[in-house]
């Protein structure tokens, strides 16, 4: 029988610890300026390249309401693989402050939030050193409509 895996990348947003799960994260990068910027959606930072293709940057402390963060040559990039409504699959690229470590999070390990308080994308919440992780669901960040938007200025800047 196969076990379930139980690991979580976890980075800082500004003062926000976050995380999600490892099979999701398919390359963690450096920071590297994006190029086709966007102007008319706040969260998006424009494009950037990965490995042969190119996929949308997104300013993570603004997605997650936590205030946009700061691009610095510390920013890291996580390029995760993220599933829309219909099951089709595409990878964004979230920038964050900093990529901080792999947790075993076991089910017993993991605290539920409030419906009424929680965003959506948030799956649960992580006991960590100094406070709580909120481990993300990557396929609840974006909406409809956001998907609809971030397709829309790839097909124009590709």
């Amino acid at each position: 029988m196969e076990e379930e895996i139980n690991s979580y990348l976890t980075f800082k947003v500004n003062n926000g610890i976050y995380g999600l799960h490892v099979s999701r994260v398919v390359e963690i990068l450096a920071y590297d300026s994006p190029k086709a910027k966007a102007g008319d959606v706040p969260y998006l930072l424009g494009l950037v390249e990965h490995r042969g293709s190119v996929v949308p940057l997104i300013d993570s402390g603004t997605k997650f309401d936590a205030g946009a963060i700061n691009l610095t040559e510390q920013t890291y990039v996580i390029v995760i693989n993220v599933h829309n409504a219909k099951g089709e699959e595409f990878n964004v690229a979230l920038a964050v402050d900093e990529v901080r470590e792999v947790l075993e999070i076991p089910e017993e390990g993991r605290r539920s939030i409030e419906n009424t308080y929680k965003p959506g994308y948030v799956h649960f919440a992580a006991p960590i050193e100094g406070g709580l992780a909120l481990i993300i669901n990557p396929d609840k960040i974006f909406t409809d409509n956001d998907i609809i938007k971030m397709s829309e200025f790839v097909g124009k800047n590709k």
